[in-house]
């Protein structure tokens, strides 16, 4: 998976990845673990620009700006069944994926979790005790029943 930080990706688009699209980052993260394939940058401009235009995220592409998060995962070929916020201390089912959201003083950032509040990858390439962010919440994905025999 490509960062958000991507030089090409940032040089190819009008639009703020670098700044703003840390879960976004993640949901291309999940589908490419589910469906075992790999967005360059042309293909993650493309697919951003159809959510823009199908308004499941708005333009700045902030950490409020996606609208619809079940309907981007369908599209990216996650089998979801739900998307449901959690506490902090939260442990995820065999079913589900995680979304951490992190925050330190006037900065939020999320991160694709493990399932029990640790990163597995992080779209600006940050390390775990290289800041000061704390979990503080989480975005739960319920994938459907029998997901992987698909």
């Amino acid at each position: 998976m490509i960062r958000q930080d991507d030089l090409e990706l940032n040089l190819s688009a009008e639009l703020p990845f670098e700044e703003f699209a840390c879960k976004l980052f993640c949901l291309f993260y999940f589908s490419e673990q589910i469906i075992n394939t790999f967005y360059d940058p042309d293909t993650i401009i493309d697919r951003t620009l159809r959510f823009l235009n199908k308004g499941w995220i708005n333009c700045e592409l902030a950490v409020y700006g996606i609208v619809n998060t079940k309907a981007i995962l369908v599209d990216l070929q996650v089998p979801v069944k739900a998307v449901k916020t959690a506490s902090a201390s939260y442990r995820c089912k065999p079913n589900e994926l995680e979304i951490l959201k992190l925050t330190k003083p006037g900065y939020m950032h999320f991160v694709p979790g493990d399932g029990h509040g640790n990163y597995t990858w992080d779209s600006l390439g940050l390390r775990p005790g290289q800041d000061d962010y704390k979990l503080t919440a989480k975005r739960i994905i319920v994938l459907e029943d029998n997901w992987h025999e698909k």
